[in-house]
């Protein structure tokens, strides 16, 4: 197996991958400000701007609202290093992976 290019995070493996209600409950009492990332730097490690951060609920709140149909990367940043990193998913996901791999 050839190892991870440089410019990918090597904790890429372990990101988390939750519905937007799991990702609530599991980070709701974290101090920690969120910040959604774009496409491009869903692998790369934590060498990217974030000038909006929102609450855990805030951001939830927002990928809600504007309807979760597939997965969102998300970065949880404790002052200004991340601490956190995964996939807010549409609550049917996990059902949806499942069957397709049938």
């Amino acid at each position: 197996m050839s190892p991870l290019h440089r410019d990918l995070n090597p904790a890429c493996c372990n990101f988390w991958w939750a519905p937007p209600d799991e990702f609530q409950h599991r980070f709701a009492g974290k101090p920690w400000r969120w910040v959604q990332l774009p496409k491009r730097t869903w692998l790369a490690d934590s060498g990217y701007k974030a000038p909006h951060r929102d609450s855990c609920a805030s951001l939830a709140g927002k990928i809600i609202d504007e309807g979760i149909h597939n997965p969102v990367c998300v970065a949880a940043l404790d002052d200004d290093r991340e601490v956190s990193r995964g996939f807010i998913v549409p609550g049917d996901w996990y059902e949806s992976a499942l069957a397709a791999t049938v």
